[in-house]
Parts: C-alpha cells; structure tokens; sequence
C-alpha cells in the first residue's frame, strides 16, 4: 500500500470517530446520502465541493487541481478545509491544527474563500474572494 493510502485510511477513521453523532443527523436530513455537492461561482471561477458527513472528508475542485479537505457541518455552515498537498492535509487533520485553505459555505449560498497561508497563531483574514453556491446535492 502506498503511504499516501495508509494517511488517508487513518484519516478517514479519525474523522470516523470525531464526527460520528452529527453525521447521523446530517444524513438523516440530506436523504440518506450523507454526501452534499456544491458548484460556486465567481466572475469565471468556478469551484467543485464534495462533502461526505459520515467520513468527514470532502473534495476541492478548482479547474484541473483536486484536493482531499477535512468536510465539517460548523453550526449552520460549511466547511473545508485542505493544504497545498493532500499528505499535508492528513498531517493537519490529525494535529487539529488549522489548515492553509478554507472554503465556508454560508445558509444563505454565500461561499467565502480564505488563504491562511503564512498566518500567525490565532491572526484572522478577510476572505479572498467571495462566490455564490448552489447545492447539486
């Protein structure tokens, strides 16, 4: 097995476990899926989001670039989050530290953009761009 492959099965049984009781109400409430998809849009950006609640994993799509994301119903919101590389994604996941990116879909279909690479401990941002989501899924 390849070691990229070994870090994403342990990855998917951390979030197993971190996120079991409220992935049961998410699939209860998206009709039994447990999987949401989203198409953002910005000017001509467009951003592909997959979310699978029982696993806690999601996908990031911009153009040809795919990412692996840590996936997370955050109160009403929801969110991404991934590194440049999807071994650094799987390292950050089970540090619980922040990642780089993050993608935050809002109830009301707004999708903020943040770049937090570089940052400090504890520094805030303002999103880098904003963009209008439509569920698929």
């Amino acid at each position: 097995m390849r070691p990229i492959t070994i870090i994403l099965v342990i990855l998917l049984l951390f979030c197993c476990m971190s996120h079991g009781n409220t992935a049961k109400a998410q699939t209860e409430s998206d009709g039994g899926t447990g999987v949401t998809v989203w198409k953002c849009y910005s000017g001509d950006s467009v951003v592909a989001l997959t979310g699978i609640h029982v696993s806690g994993l999601g996908e990031v799509k911009f153009g040809t670039i795919r990412r692996v994301a840590q996936f997370r119903l955050q109160g009403l919101r929801l969110t991404w989050r991934w590194e440049a590389n999807d071994l650094e994604t799987a390292r950050a996941v089970v540090a619980e530290v922040v990642a780089s990116y993050q993608f935050v879909i809002r109830p009301n279909g707004e999708g903020l953009y943040y770049d937090f690479s570089g940052a400090e401990e504890g520094e805030k941002r303002l999103p880098q761009d904003t963009f209008r989501c439509k569920k698929i899924i």
